[in-house]
């Protein structure tokens, strides 16, 4: 199926008010959320670095045209934005946002964006001997806070085990910032082959009620 073959048609008038009628490119559809929570619906992918949804949905269903898939099972709706850039697109951007701002400040841009701070953070570790779990949370602060905050470790003692308590504080850059958000990107869903049909049928009909 070719993703384009199952947007619904809108008809309009041009501008001599003729009826026109063509393809809904504004059209969008997205997963019923009961199904997102479903463990057996999904594999786990990781985007290497020279991924193209294609590449992914040939992999995947031997037919590049399900790229669409791709895109329904994490709703994505700005391909462009929401897909991982590789590390000349990445490049590419940063010299598109930051010229300006390094060239003020006599640097080139990688330069610029490894010595600027984008902001500050506290970060929290729990660590639960029991359970063995371990949960960080991160929170920005500003640089009054971060120069007043601590490193340290604390640990507190119960009948049935430990919890260990650790604070730091980081500086996050703006390439720190950049890379991190681009990189957040790579972890997505992909459909079980064995529900793709199902799925298909059902972003058909969404299109098409």
């Amino acid at each position: 199926m070719q993703y384009f073959n199952t947007l619904p048609t809108a008809v309009t008038l041009d501008q001599n008010g003729n009826i026109v009628t063509g393809i809904d490119l504004t059209a969008r559809a997205s997963l019923i959320p009961q199904l997102s929570l479903q463990p057996m619906l999904f594999y786990q992918y990781t985007i290497q670095e020279q991924d193209l949804p294609e590449n992914i949905a040939y992999k995947y269903y031997g037919d590049q045209y399900k790229y669409w898939m791709i895109f329904y099972a994490n709703n994505i709706m700005d391909p462009k934005g929401d897909w991982p850039l590789n590390n000349i697109d990445f490049n590419v951007y940063l010299n598109d946002k930051y010229s300006a701002l390094a060239t003020a400040n006599n640097q080139s841009v990688n330069a610029y964006c490894q010595s600027t701070v984008y902001g500050y953070q506290k970060i929290i570790t729990t660590y639960d001997s029991v359970s063995g779990s371990t949960s960080v949370k991160t929170v920005y602060i500003d640089e009054a806070t971060y120069a007043n905050t601590p490193n340290e470790t604390a640990t507190a003692t119960f009948p049935t085990g430990t919890i260990t308590y650790q604070q730091s504080t980081n500086v996050l850059s703006i390439l720190d910032y950049e890379n991190a958000t681009n990189e957040s990107k790579r972890n997505i869903n992909i459909i079980n082959t064995n529900y793709a049909k199902d799925i298909e049928n059902q972003f058909i009909s969404l299109m098409n009620p």
